[in-house]
């Protein structure tokens, strides 16, 4: 600034020169060099002799002032006032006026301080200040001085007693001078005083009885909107229910209903359900959130665009600033609407929040830039952007420090009339199916296919609100919640646009709605220190603010839970004795994942024959010695390439899949109701008769400490290495074809909505859900990759831990399955990495598998053409490895999660069942039917 006044000296414009040291006197008033600059800028010798005075009081051996004042010594300052002097006044009065009309109050001032500083006995002069003053207090003081001149002036009287109706706390009784603080004088001002017979005569009655206008558009809309905040950051706190919780039925005066459910009509449930009988009100308070930090994203991007490109269409002139202009014509003309619906459809739905910025983004800027390049153009033209300019300033500085500073009291008005119609727009996707967590269609039959509902969101129950046309309770409730949010934020930015008049918006105050004084400490302490900083560490200030701006787009990523975080592995299940493939579902807990993938394409290497056909999937032992049982009461040893090294005979027909321990001791359960151990080379150990006739229905499983479970029919039994029973427990009333599995810290036994100590085999009571839930949602307890509990209770997974006697549950994970399939889960599990999965078949329905994030995001649908499928294994990467046969050849595929189509698939040329299948590093085996065991190796293989 310094260097500007200097230059502008230089060049004969001391005016500027002025303006310039007398923002940096403000500053710094003790700056000697500032001072004698000043004595070559100002034009009058009053004015020189105090800048001289002050640089002596600072420094009483300065010689440059003292000769300054020598030479101004010899001039006459009794004599009139020359006639160029008079001229100069009433041309600075002229400009004052001026600058007063046209709202440019700061430019005013200044001039009138000059005038004053000339002639400061001039009543007219005074009362101009009063006008042009920004606080009570600056014109209490100037209508005080115009009384000490002309005790009996009416406008002074009646301008006191109106600024007397103001609060005690406004009025400031000893006020300081407007004059800048090189002025000479310092006179002590007598406060007249007026009686209140005065006061009736002077002040109109209108005017005595006047009240403060209240801006009700401020006020109501500040009500609103802090609901609207409220309910977003706490809501969830109060919920009452799971908002993903369904119930398919619940007891109403003794009778049992279905979904969904009105108002009033089920205790709990004040504001009913929807159609799969989850509870309105908790997911209404939990679908604000993730629908306001969308709105608020979205509503930030359309204002950053729109003032930068509007500030861009509003300075720059000719080509660019057509083109611009041009362009802010066809963004205005395309319905908001369609833009974002192509915008959507360009990115995908399924990307979540970044698909609604850019499809929300594309036209909406358009508004906010054509109000901000209408106000840049009016500001443009001012003095104070042509002195700038004149300066030096360059296009970038000026924008920044002078038009900028002039708009950033609109922002928060275009913020808030932003984030309304971006509410309005969002609520008009989410009724035409677009919204977040949405989007993911699924093919029910052929050529048929329905949106999937997801994570509560206000666009997503607006959707999904209406049942039928004669109960729109549901519409009506979600309408309403989006009405308040909208009408909220269109009276707040109405109320802003009201509080910011033009004269706040020309003086160039920041924020509008603060006091001149607020505003004027806020420049002095914060906004030019902090201004000067930063032109000091640029490099600094775009490092923090890109670090700022990265770590608020993750944690908007985060919050909007549409994409599921990624979290580290904490507790992974080990295989006893390290083997590759230990038991029916690959380990004792049951998680069927493995920590590798095999991603390339499979090729066949052998085919064998298993005596009367396996009778389950094989086990692969650590050194790749696969061990399988023959229906035809054999159990048999294969090497990697397909050479049988032993075939022991058995007493009876096997079940299932065998099991390994950690010596590599083999357990295979048989149809008479034994179990029978063979050591590693085949040899028969020992044969147990667990029961006497009912047939084992599944393979065994081992312990850490080498006892061995296994399911016959209805029970579980527990049988200790040495092949004695140690306890039978009762399961279900079912017939069980499944083996039990372990809770990861093998403390627990489960098998289906059982679970029993593993120790002595008595059943613990785990209540999660209600019993009438039971019979219809097929529960069943079962342990995840991640080293947790969890529960399924229909098509929900729950993850779950005892504490003491009490029962704590996560919230749970689900998805909109009604419109998919017509049965619960045939498998399900958890990866170490929270992919939850759900697998789907019957005998005479496609298979189907599901994969969910963990917070309730669909991450991929896909639909196997084959009944009766059966799944393998879960990869690392969360892909499925899966076969299914119809009849007239097997297929088996590799599928990742949202894929449509498999990263591999191999046919098997076979009329035969599925038995089963088993991979491992580089191999895949699949047994089927009679025709045997199947070898296919992978020669990539991508291993952790």
């Amino acid at each position: 600034m310094f260097q500007n006044a200097v230059k502008a000296l230089r060049q004969g414009d001391k005016t500027a020169a002025r303006f310039i040291l007398t923002r940096l006197l403000e500053n710094d008033n003790k700056n000697i060099k500032f001072w004698l600059w000043m004595t070559e800028a100002v034009e009058s010798t009053n004015e020189k002799i105090y800048c001289l005075k002050t640089v002596l009081k600072l420094d009483p051996a300065n010689a440059a002032a003292k000769r300054g004042l020598a030479l101004l010594s010899k001039v006459t300052t009794t004599q009139a006032i020359p006639t160029t002097q008079k001229t100069e006044e009433e041309l600075l009065f002229q400009n004052s006026r001026k600058a007063f009309k046209e709202g440019d109050k700061s430019t005013a001032r200044r001039l009138l301080g000059e005038l004053l500083k000339i002639n400061p006995k001039n009543v007219t002069y005074w009362l101009w200040m009063s006008e042009a003053a920004e606080s009570s207090s600056e014109r209490n003081y100037c209508l005080q001085n115009v009384l000490n001149l002309d005790p009996e002036n009416l406008a002074a009287k009646r301008g006191l007693i109106k600024l007397r109706e103001l609060p005690p706390a406004k009025i400031i009784q000893q006020p300081q001078p407007l004059v800048n603080s090189f002025a000479p004088q310092k006179s002590a001002l007598r406060v007249h005083e007026i009686s209140s017979s005065e006061k009736a005569k002077i002040l109109p009655r209108k005017q005595r009885i006047s009240i403060k206008k209240i801006n009700w558009y401020i006020v109501f809309g500040g009500i609103f909107v802090a609901l609207i905040t409220f309910i977003a950051i706490f809501g969830p706190a109060f919920a009452p229910h799971d908002p993903m919780k369904e119930n398919y039925s619940l007891i109403v005066d003794g009778k049992i209903r279905t979904p969904p459910y009105k108002m009033f009509d089920v205790p709990g449930y004040f504001l009913g359900t929807d159609r799969y009988g989850r509870d309105l009100y908790s997911r209404l308070l939990y679908a604000v959130r993730p629908t306001m930090i969308m709105v608020l994203a979205v509503a930030g991007v359309r204002l950053l665009l729109g003032v930068i490109l509007g500030l861009a269409a509003g300075w720059l002139e000719g080509r660019k600033g057509r083109f611009l202009e041009s362009l802010l014509s066809t963004s205005l003309s395309i319905p908001v609407l369609i833009a974002a619906i192509f915008g959507i459809y360009m990115i995908g739905v399924d990307k979540g929040l970044w698909a609604f910025i850019v499809g929300l983004g594309i036209t909406g800027w358009a508004e906010t830039a054509r109000v901000v390049s209408e106000q840049t153009r009016a500001v443009k033209t001012q003095t104070f952007v042509e002195a700038a300019r004149a300066l030096g300033a360059s296009d970038r500085r000026v924008l920044y420090v002078h038009v900028l500073r002039q708009i950033l009291s609109m922002l928060w008005m275009l913020l808030a009339f932003e984030i309304s119609a971006t509410l309005l727009v969002s609520a008009e996707l989410g009724f035409l199916g677009y919204y977040i967590g949405g989007g993911v269609w699924i093919e029910i039959l052929d050529f048929v296919t329905v949106n999937v509902e997801g994570l509560p969101e206000l666009g997503q129950m607006l959707s999904s609100a209406l049942v039928k046309i004669s109960d729109p309770a549901a519409l009506i409730i979600v309408g309403s919640v989006i009405c308040m949010g909208v009408l909220g934020f269109n009276l707040l930015g109405e109320g802003l646009r009201r509080q910011m008049s033009n004269e706040n918006l020309r003086s160039g105050n920041r924020f509008g709605f603060l006091t001149p004084a607020i505003e004027e400490w806020l420049d002095d302490r914060i906004f030019r220190p902090a201004s000067i900083w930063v032109e000091e560490n640029r490099r600094m200030v775009l490092a923090i603010g890109g670090l700022l701006f990265i770590s608020l787009s993750g944690w908007v990523v985060y919050k909007t839970v549409y994409i599921p975080p990624i979290i580290a592995e904490t507790n992974q299940l080990e295989v006893a004795g390290d083997h590759l493939w230990a038991s029916e579902r690959h380990d004792s807990f049951g998680t069927l994942y493995v920590d590798f993938s095999l991603d390339s394409q499979p090729e066949p290497i052998w085919n064998l024959l298993i005596p009367g056909g396996p009778s389950g999937r094989p086990v692969v032992t650590k050194d790749g010695i696969l061990i399988i049982g023959g229906v035809d009461k054999t159990a048999v040893a294969i090497d990697p390439n397909g050479t049988i090294l032993w075939q022991t005979q058995l007493e009876a027909a096997p079940i299932g899949t065998p099991a390994l321990n950690a010596e590599g001791n083999i357990y295979i359960a048989d149809t008479n109701g034994g179990i029978t151990a063979l050591d590693p080379n085949g040899n028969i150990l020992w044969r147990a008769q667990v029961s006497k006739g009912r047939d084992a229905t599944s393979g065994p499983i081992i312990d850490s400490n080498g006892n061995i479970y296994l399911t016959i029919v209805e029970d579980v039994y527990a049988v200790n290495p040495q092949g004695e029973i140690l306890w039978r427990a009762f399961a279900a009333d079912a017939y069980l074809e499944e083996p039990p599995r372990l809770s990861p810290d093998q403390k627990m036994l489960y098998l289906k909505n059982s679970v029993f100590n593993i120790e002595t085999g008595q059943r613990i009571e785990v209540p999660i859900g209600s019993p009438d839930q039971y019979t219809f949602l097929d529960p069943a307890y079962f342990s995840g990759a991640d080293g947790k509990n969890y529960y399924r209770l229909g098509h929900e997974l729950i993850g779950w831990q005892l504490d003491g006697a009490e029962v704590k549950t996560e919230p749970g994970i689900t998805w909109e399955h009604a419109s998919s399939v017509l049965f619960t889960p045939f498998e399900q599990g958890v990866t170490p990495n929270k992919m939850f999965w759900m697998f789907y078949t019957t005998s005479w329905t496609d298979t189907r598998m599901i994969w969910l994030g963990s917070q309730n995001l669909l991450v991929g649908n896909y639909r196997f053409p084959y009944p009766n499928g059966k799944i393998i294994a879960v990869g690392e990467k969360g892909e499925a490895y899966m076969c299914g046969s119809n009849g007239a050849e097997v297929n088996c595929i590799n599928i990742a999660p949202g894929a449509e189509t498999p990263t591999w698939a191999i046919d098997i040329n076979s009329r035969e069942i599925v038995i089963g299948g088993v991979i491992v590093p580089g191999r895949l085996y699949v047994s089927v039917g009679n025709d045997g065991l199947y070898a296919f190796e992978i020669n990539e293989t991508s291993t952790p």
